[in-house]
């Protein structure tokens, strides 16, 4: 009975632990408006590890990832900061279809409207409009670092 037990306590933290490291769309909408170090912390206290800093002509970004497993993870965030206008993006990724599908439905139900959809590389872009926010879903199939055929599920928030 004890063994039982504790099977169940640790299923559960298990469980708690994961859902603790995914975002919701609120979650997401509310860290867009956060400066970096807001968002540094909230990520972080979810359990996400800082990876590297990004830099373009466009964007500076700073890449956050969890589940990391010999170099593999299987979510990833990013803050994003236009180099151009200052505006913040948050970019959300992930390997799992029920989550992205999760959070694509949230949009909708938080009043979010499809407005166009938008072909790039090798995936498609779904934009999703709500009074000046925007939300993108986008997947693709890309290699990984190990030459292994993946898809990847992307949420961004503008």
């Amino acid at each position: 009975m004890k063994n039982i037990f504790c099977s169940v306590l640790i299923l559960l933290f298990i469980v708690a632990s994961a859902n603790a490291q995914t975002f919701t769309i609120s979650e997401l909408l509310k860290l867009q408006k956060y400066n970096y170090e807001q968002f540094e912390t909230y990520v972080s206290a979810k359990g996400y590890k800082y990876i590297e800093i990004a830099n373009s002509h466009l964007f500076t970004s700073y890449h956050f990832a969890v589940d990391m497993s010999q170099n593999k993870a299987s979510r990833h965030i990013a803050y994003n900061i236009n180099n151009q206008d200052g505006t913040i993006v948050i970019e959300y990724q992930t390997s799992f279809l029920s989550e992205y599908n999760k959070l694509k439905i949230a949009a909708k139900s938080a009043g979010f409207i499809y407005s166009e959809i938008d072909h790039y590389e090798q995936g498609v872009f779904l934009t999703y409009k709500k009074n000046n926010r925007e939300v993108s879903f986008y997947s693709s199939r890309g290699e990984n670092s190990y030459g292994e055929l993946l898809t990847f599920y992307e949420i961004s928030v503008k």
